[in-house]
């Protein structure tokens, strides 16, 4: 995707399910055997019968990207180019005029002081219109950085859109009246449903699925119990569309997962962890309702702890207890599969070098910290998380204090 998820680079590709095909032969797709679709491919449009998919995946895409509110077929807003500031106009100073005939000292003194008031009076206002003008390009580099980010995300999927659908639908979107994504959703509407209502495409599913990302929205203390539970209904009445759409799906997920992240690093670091290590292995990755009911699950235990008086300690011995790896029933963390790696040797623990709380295999951190790897130059976390350059200075702290360490992480990267 072009752009650049500043700050958990929201520009990053949409990780795809590495099991679609599999999706398909549960009744996600009706194709046959062939390769699975990349995450931000569009399926192909070529009447009635597509629409409803193909429509819901191309407003996943758009609202990945933020671009939805330019492209919606019912209410697009047009895409502004913001409008260079015009810098201020210099003064007309007043020229000084020489001493009158008849002027007596103490008049032409006290005419140059007056003089010389006004004139520091047009410099020091000319000065403020300046710094007002460079706050205003400032604002200026910033709108436009975004426009062209925006129009940049428009402009590919105006291609993908216009690659997804037939021969026969594509000749009716040449010209300049489809030339931007929501003038060819409008004619494609027109073209595929006919003399259908417009926006009857599955409004229900679709308008609870915003409710639920804008849920998902919130950040900040909350009373977190009732949060999850409002989430969990919500994900609960789109659970259809979820199933459906792995971009929705994946959507969902992120935006948990950044809601919580501040606040609870515990959880957020181990279903990071879970979420990748099953699209690494090839295995089934866990639903977006199994993240929320072993979220609530969690909410639950430290609700019961606290009311016995021992909030920290159970949170602290939450961060060491193991992996967990036979408990199925929705409540925390999923199985994994016989493929992982052996239980006993994977700890929830907090790290010596990033400081936080995550798997850690026997002594080893070094092998499982996303801040190491950010030292050494790589890029392994997720787009949804935030490096921290403190965290990484911890972990350089640490290994220049421990050389032993350094040269077994140092070597074992070298491996890699």
């Amino acid at each position: 995707m072009p752009g650049e998820f500043t700050n958990g680079d929201r520009g990053a590709l949409l990780i795809p399910d590495l099991l679609d095909s599999l999706s398909m032969i549960d009744g996600d797709g009706g194709g046959g055997g062939g390769p699975p679709r990349a995450a931000d491919e569009l399926p192909l449009l070529s009447g009635e019968a597509d629409w409803a998919r193909w429509i819901q995946e191309v407003e996943g895409l758009a609202r990945l990207w933020g671009v939805w509110d330019y492209v919606d077929p019912a209410e697009g807003k047009q895409l502004v180019e913001p409008e260079r500031p015009s810098a201020p106009r210099a003064p007309t100073f007043i020229p000084w005029t020489r001493r009158e005939a008849n002027e007596s000292d103490a008049d032409h003194e006290a005419r140059l002081a007056e003089h010389k008031v006004r004139l520091d009076f047009l410099a020091r206002t000319f000065a403020i219109k300046q710094e007002q003008h460079r706050v205003e390009c400032i604002e200026y580099a910033i709108k436009r950085k975004h426009y062209q980010m925006l129009k940049d995300e428009m402009d590919q999927l105006d291609r993908k859109m216009y690659a997804s659908v037939d021969d026969k639908l594509r000749l009716h979107l040449m010209g300049g009246m489809t030339s931007t994504p929501h003038l060819k959703l409008k004619q494609l509407e027109r073209l595929v449903l006919g003399s259908a209502s417009p926006r009857s495409i599955q409004e229900s599913p679709r308008s609870q699925f915003g409710n639920l990302m804008h849920k998902l929205e919130t950040r900040g203390p909350r009373d977190w119990s009732s949060w999850a539970t409002e989430i969990a209904r919500l994900g609960k009445s789109c659970s259809e569309e979820l199933g459906k759409s792995r971009i929705h799906d994946r959507m969902a997920k992120d935006g948990f997962l950044e809601s919580i992240q501040d606040h609870h690093p515990g959880f957020y670091r181990r279903w990071s962890d879970i979420l990748d290590h099953v699209e690494q292995n090839g295995q089934r990755t866990a639903s977006f309702q199994d993240l929320v009911n072993a979220f609530v699950g969690a909410q639950d235990k430290t609700s019961a702890a606290s009311e016995e008086g021992s909030v920290c300690s159970d949170k602290k011995a939450d961060n060491r207890k193991r992996y967990p790896t036979d408990d199925s029933n929705g409540n925390d963390s999923p199985t994994l599969s016989n493929r992982s790696m052996p239980p006993s040797t994977v700890y929830h623990r907090r790290c010596p070098g990033c400081r936080l709380s995550h798997r850690i295999k026997g002594d080893y951190w070094w092998q499982s910290c996303w801040y190491f790897d950010a030292y050494m130059g790589r890029k392994t976390a997720p787009s949804f998380f935030n490096i921290k350059a403190e965290s990484v200075e911890y972990v350089r702290n640490r290994l220049e204090a421990n050389p032993e360490e350094q040269r077994q992480a140092k070597a074992w990267d070298a491996r890699r």
